[in-house]
């Protein structure tokens, strides 16, 4: 009798165990796709963009290269770069997501290398006035960094975290490229 008895017992531990390890997993999961989902532009906010473009051009107040009044902050500081001719690190991120948290470390380790040379823009994808912005470039997973030469052609686009080395050596073919 003693021997089925801690059968049973070690049956109730083990299912325990696994009812124990399901339940961590699901949590797991569950974290892993709210962080990917709440990381980046989502497909409402790029269609409000949108709409508000169109609402801007049916409204007759088209930009034909003059700056216009519903500019972001972003959006002005890659304006004056352009016609500064100036190179840009176009950096979206959000202050929620780990690898987003790690490239802007990696940005502020070169940026000082740059001061004057480069412009660095950094686009937080959750500010309502970026919205336009995350449209245009199509943001959909973040970090993503554009490399956008002197002429205002982008010419390289990165998704994820870039190491300083790296971004050094791109910035130093913008630079020469120019």
């Amino acid at each position: 009798m003693i021997s089925s008895g801690d059968s049973n017992g070690k049956r109730r531990r083990g299912s325990r165990a696994r009812k124990i390890l399901l339940i961590a997993m699901m949590a797991v999961v569950g974290i892993i796709l709210l962080t990917w989902t709440e990381c980046g532009c989502t497909v409402e906010q790029k269609q409000g963009a949108a709409a508000e473009v169109a609402e801007e051009q049916s409204a007759g107040n088209q930009n034909t290269g003059s700056q216009s009044t519903n500019m972001s902050a972003s959006e002005t500081a890659l304006d004056k770069a352009r016609q500064a001719g100036k190179p840009v690190l176009l950096n979206f991120h959000s202050t929620q997501c780990y690898p987003c948290i790690e490239i802007e470390k990696q940005i502020k380790i070169v940026e000082p290398e740059y001061d004057g040379k480069v412009e660095f823009i950094i686009v937080d994808v959750y500010d309502r006035s970026e919205q336009n912005l995350c449209y245009q470039y199509q943001i959909e997973i973040i970090p993503t960094t554009f490399f956008i030469d002197a002429k205002g052609q982008v010419r390289e686009g990165r998704e994820g975290v870039i190491q300083a080395a790296s971004l050094k050596e791109i910035l130093n073919n913008l630079i020469a490229n120019r």
